[in-house]
C-alpha cells in the first residue's frame, strides 16, 4: 500500500513479510548498538601487487633483512572468507602504515621502490592523492590494532551471510568488513549466518 511507501526506505514485499521484517526488528537489537557501532573495513592499499606477496617473497625479504617480519602480516582477501570460514592462502600484507620509518626496513624499502612510480599520491599513473608516503599504504587505517585481535569478519558483497571467526590475527583487504569478537561470539556468528538472518 502507498503508506508503506515511506521516507525511511520502501520495502517492496507481501503484507506477510513486512509483518515479520517488523516483529524481527521490535524484538532485536541492531548489531550496530550491540558492537557499540565498532564496525571496521579492511585495508586499502593502493595497490596490492606491491603490498601482497606470498610466502616464498615473505620470507626472502626477511633472509635480508629480519626487521621485515615486524611488518609483515598474514592476509585475507574477501574471496578468502566463507561462511563459517576463513581460507588462508598464505599471502602477506607489507603493512606500512601511515608514518612508518622506512628505514628501519631496508629490504621493504628495496622490494617496494620498484612499485615507485604507481605507488606515488595524486599523480597520473599514480594511487589517490592524499598525505601519505609512496611506501606508505593508501587510507590511514587508525584502528591497525582491530586485526590482531579474535574477529568476526564478512565479505563486501555476497548472495549468503559469509560470517566467519578469526582467531589468527589476519589483516584483511578492503573487500571485507570485521567487528571485534571480544563477547559471545560463537552465538553471534551461529545468528549471523542463520536463515533467519539471511532471510532479514
Amino acid at each position: 500500500t502507498q503508506s508503506k511507501l515511506t521516507g525511511d526506505g520502501w520495502r517492496l514485499e507481501s503484507s506477510a513479510v513486512l509483518r515479520l521484517l517488523d516483529k524481527l526488528r521490535s524484538a532485536g537489537q541492531p548489531l550496530g548498538e550491540y558492537i557499540n557501532g565498532r564496525l571496521y573495513r579492511g585495508v586499502t592499499t593502493g595497490l596490492n601487487d606491491a603490498f601482497v606477496v606470498d610466502s616464498v617473497t615473505k620470507d626472502r625479504l626477511i633472509t635480508e633483512h629480519k626487521s621485515s617480519a615486524d611488518i609483515l602480516k598474514p592476509f585475507l582477501r574477501g574471496r578468502d572468507v566463507q561462511q563459517w570460514v576463513v581460507t588462508p592462502q598464505d599471502l602477506w600484507l607489507i603493512f606500512t602504515r601511515r608514518g612508518v620509518d622506512i628505514k628501519k626496513y631496508p629490504a621493504i624499502h628495496e622490494y617496494l621502490h620498484q612499485y615507485k612510480k604507481q605507488l606515488m599520491p595524486g599523480v597520473p599513473g599514480g594511487r589517490k592523492s592524499g598525505s601519505y608516503e609512496w611506501f606508505e599504504i593508501q587510507d590511514n587505517t587508525e584502528y591497525w590494532q582491530e586485526f590482531e585481535k579474535p574477529k568476526i569478519v564478512s565479505t563486501k558483497v555476497s548472495l549468503r551471510p559469509t560470517f566467519a571467526l578469526d582467531a589468527n590475527g589476519c589483516y584483511l583487504g578492503n573487500t571485507t568488513y570485521f567487528f571485534p569478537a571480544d563477547f559471545d561470539s560463537s552465538y553471534l556468528l551461529a545468528l549471523l549466518n542463520s536463515s533467519v538472518f539471511h532471510t532479514y
